[in-house]
């Protein structure tokens, strides 16, 4: 498991199992982002997140054999192998990088300042596709064949074809989408601004249902989605599970900060205080 720690300039390692760290990464130099980052975390404007051009690591995705992490002081993407615990390549993107996404075929990259999307090609360290994406591409996800990405200032989602890069359709959702998590031919977007979650089915593009949640509490710019087999997560001042097959919230768990999955089918949770739970859920 990865995760960016993002006011240091470092990734770390953990065991899944025994929650340890394993190795902790040097990315980058947060100090080369001041002054322009002199930004109080808890006094954000509302609906900007512009304060996450101060973060370093800004984003992170494991995907392609590798783990892919976003450097602002650079604009560049830096390729870490999981073989070795070492930076293999650093590619220039151009842009300010807010989401990462990554499969086996792609790396793309969502630039909410600069209202586009890039992708990266894992075989040959470079950008394959600069798209652009207005209002503020933010949440970004793939299934291999597509990419989703999440349009904040645009209460909607375009679905992109991963081998053209051509915007198949964009479908609205609520207001103020932000992280997105796509599972079983679902695509399942969180709306900060209407405490509701939009499920789209992936073959049709088209919102089939909105589920009530709990209103939105954290930073800006600081929120996700977690997946496992017991349905949808979504983080807050407690920990909500939505069941995919009656479209509701069925479980609420007291514990607060922000879900995300190792993919063995249990559940970490990044608390506000950097304090890191692991759930397991099955149980």
């Amino acid at each position: 498991m990865w995760i960016a720690n993002r006011t240091e300039g470092t990734v770390s390692r953990l065991d899944a199992r025994t929650g340890h760290v394993l190795v902790t990464i040097r990315i980058g130099d947060p100090a080369r982002l001041h002054p322009n980052c002199e930004v109080d975390y808890d006094d954000s404007p509302a609906g900007t997140f512009l304060i996450r051009r101060c973060d370093l690591p800004s984003a992170l995705a494991v995907g392609a054999g590798a783990v892919w992490v976003g450097r602002n002081d650079t604009l560049s993407v830096v390729r870490i192998d999981p073989a070795t615990n070492r930076v293999v390549a650093s590619i220039p993107v151009g842009v300010h990088i807010f989401g990462l996404a990554a499969s086996d075929s792609a790396v793309w990259v969502s630039a909410y300042e600069d209202d586009r999307l890039v992708r990266i090609d894992p075989g040959t360290n470079a950008v394959s596709l600069d798209l652009p994406l207005p209002h503020g591409p933010s949440g970004i996800a793939t299934d291999g064949d597509k990419a989703w990405a999440v349009a904040y200032r645009g209460s909607s989602v375009s679905a992109i074809d991963g081998a053209s890069g051509h915007v198949q359709r964009t479908i609205p959702v609520g207001w103020q989408p932000f992280p997105i998590a796509v599972s079983n031919g679902s695509a399942w977007v969180r709306n900060e601004g209407d405490a509701s979650l939009s499920r789209i089915a992936v073959a049709s593009g088209t919102v089939v249902a909105t589920v009530p949640i709990d209103a939105f509490t954290g930073t800006d710019g600081i929120d996700s989605l977690a997946v496992t087999d017991k349905g949808i997560w979504i983080g807050g001042q407690r920990l909500q599970r939505v069941d995919p097959s009656s479209n509701r919230v069925v479980e609420s768990l007291p514990f607060e900060g922000r879900p995300v999955t190792a993919g063995d089918g249990t559940l970490w949770v990044i608390g506000i205080s950097g304090l890191i739970l692991h759930i397991d859920p099955r149980r």
